[in-house]
């Protein structure tokens, strides 16, 4: 079988005609790129794959670069404020932990209140395990994303240090019925 290679203008284009292996260049009209140019590889009949160039993608991810920062910040801040609902939540917790182990102190050590008392205390740890784990995927992904995709803002930094200090205060915070 001979190598084939399609070219001409997208207008043209019709994948159900080519063959597995084979290469279509279209030379002009391509309306999903910036310049009208593109390569597809056919893998069955009309099942075709666009291929990009590193300068593809390198216009690509730098026009939507402002975006992907504007999302990592705004999950960060829902974060943060998710950190501060479980971090008021425990608070509110430890309050009712403090009133219950009076109860407990002066009452005998009646069952019920004992038994509320651990159900606090779990309610505290599991929120609290949660939110880390949330904080420190939050932490690995600005992680990831400072290490070459693109470069965030110094705000955006700011914001995955505050993330990484919660998710450590959080992780190391865990409350136990003695």
């Amino acid at each position: 079988m001979a190598i084939q290679h399609r070219r001409g203008a997208f207008s043209n284009f019709d994948p159900t005609r080519m063959l597995p292996g084979e290469w279509a260049i279209v030379l002009s009209g391509d309306t999903s790129t910036s310049d009208g140019k593109a390569a597809y590889i056919c893998f069955a009949a009309g099942t075709v794959k666009r291929i990009a160039t590193y300068d593809d993608m390198y216009t690509d991810i730098s026009a939507i670069e402002a975006d992907i920062t504007a999302d990592l910040v705004s999950i960060t801040a829902a974060a943060a404020q998710e950190a501060h609902d479980a971090a008021t939540d425990a608070g509110n917790y430890g309050l009712r932990i403090g009133q219950l182990e009076e109860e407990v102190f002066r009452h005998a050590y009646q069952q019920e209140d004992i038994d509320e008392l651990k159900s606090c205390c779990s309610s505290v740890n599991a929120d609290l395990a949660a939110m880390a784990l949330t904080l420190a995927a939050l932490a690995a992904t600005w992680q990831y994303a400072s290490e070459g995709l693109f470069a965030p803002s110094a705000a955006a930094f700011s914001v995955a240090g505050t993330t990484a200090t919660i998710a450590a205060t959080v992780s190391g915070t865990t409350l136990v019925l003695s």
